[in-house]
């Protein structure tokens, strides 16, 4: 469904919350077995359709992670490098549930039997009403407040089907100053689905160094490295 004709690992690990791919081994998808067991054949097959979506429209590889994972940083400060993974994590769900679930409908179905299992925090309600709004899938039905309503009607300035650099470099910026705005008066916001993408240290020294020459990262971009890659010392970017 997704145009992909590489074939997917799936491995079972409980130290998951639910779902992530390794981007470290090629095409290669991450399940809790807990999680997995507690949803339906269609909330099965719509989470392996959310993980493939990853790889289908984004981060689609690991320069376009790397590459987001540093545009979040300028965006968001003295921010954490867990906190600027989950906003980034966030903002590639949404491009994969809105692009996603024209392929793979159960994406919807899948989201809503998680919200059965797991509460949804704010930021997700508001997230599970605009996808059913853009979309025309049904999400679950979740009641917003007149403040979660204002910050639904604002994720309309994000274009979630322009091409992949565009979501990048443009959308992405966007999406960050909403989130912020909805942590500043909700609180800090879980993600139901894990934000560690799995990398490999050598491949990510290599992106880092090909986006500096490429102009996609600046000099300033590198003293945000430690939060965002605590094993990786900016002398090792000058090596070749």
């Amino acid at each position: 469904r997704f145009g992909i004709t590489r074939k997917f690992r799936v491995e079972f690990k409980e130290d998951v919350p639910t779902a992530y791919i390794n981007l470290k081994e090629d095409m290669k998808i991450v399940i809790n077995p807990n999680f997995f067991s507690k949803l339906d054949e269609k909330g099965k097959i719509g989470l392996v359709g959310h993980e493939i979506g990853h790889y289908a429209d984004l981060p689609f590889d690991a320069k376009t992670l790397i590459q987001s994972l540093f545009i979040a940083a300028r965006e968001m400060g003295e921010d954490s490098g867990e906190e600027i993974r989950k906003a980034v994590n966030f903002f590639m769900d949404l491009i994969v549930n809105i692009n996603g679930v024209f392929r793979v409908p159960e994406i919807a179905e899948t989201y809503k039997q998680l919200y059965t299992i797991k509460p949804p925090t704010p930021l997700e309600r508001i997230l599970a009403v605009y996808y059913s709004e853009v979309t025309g899938y049904d999400f679950g039905k979740q009641e917003l407040s007149k403040e979660e309503e204002v910050f639904k009607r604002e994720l309309y300035i994000i274009n979630p089907f322009t091409e992949r650099k565009k979501l990048v470099e443009e959308e992405l910026p966007k999406f960050i100053q909403i989130y912020k705005k909805i942590r500043g008066k909700f609180g800090p916001q879980a993600s139901s689905f894990s934000e560690d993408f799995e990398m490999d240290e050598k491949e990510v020294k290599a992106t880092i160094r090909r986006l500096i020459k490429e102009g996609k990262l600046k000099k300033e971009d590198i003293q945000n490295l430690p939060k965002l890659f605590p094993n990786i010392a900016s002398n090792d970017l000058e090596a070749n």
